[in-house]
């Protein structure tokens, strides 16, 4: 039996340099302690090259892991716990005198039941393009029914 992967990625590029990545988080990608780590890793990763992350996490399971709790241990930041479902956009500044680069957090939780609500996605510092999740995710999870 084939099993499709749900997750899908937008980038976004500037001439030839990607500047954003707005995904959508299947079950897969927290399934398992190594999905979790590579799925943590691979947003992480694109922060620390100052891209510009957007995610949408609608699938409240596992009960106990939230990708947005995970991500913010990885980058050793307090922050209070979110719980899945919940969107994160993340917006990476420009690097400051060789200490690194600023970001800014948009937490966005769901209710289970309810549509899914509007969020942006940061393009750079001053630009967010808004994204309709509850359009976006119907869109992303109907192609892949046959």
């Amino acid at each position: 039996m084939l099993t499709l992967d749900p997750s899908s990625v937008v980038q976004v590029f500037r001439e030839r340099d990607l500047v954003a990545i707005l995904e959508v988080i299947s079950p897969r990608n927290k399934d398992r302690e190594s999905a979790r780590a590579i799925t943590r890793d691979r947003i992480i990763g694109y922060l620390m090259l100052g891209i510009q992350v957007a995610f949408v996490d609608v699938d409240a399971k596992p009960y106990e892991f939230s990708l947005a709790d995970f991500i913010a241990q990885g980058l050793q930041l307090a922050q209070s716990p979110l719980p899945s479902p919940h969107a994160m956009a993340y917006r990476v500044g420009s690097p400051f005198n060789n200490q690194g680069r600023s970001l800014a957090m948009r937490r966005t939780p769901f209710t289970i039941g309810q549509p899914l609500p509007a969020t942006g996605l940061p393009l750079n510092r001053d630009t967010t393009v808004p994204v309709e999740l509850e359009k976006t995710y119907t869109k992303v999870t109907e192609s892949y029914l046959f």
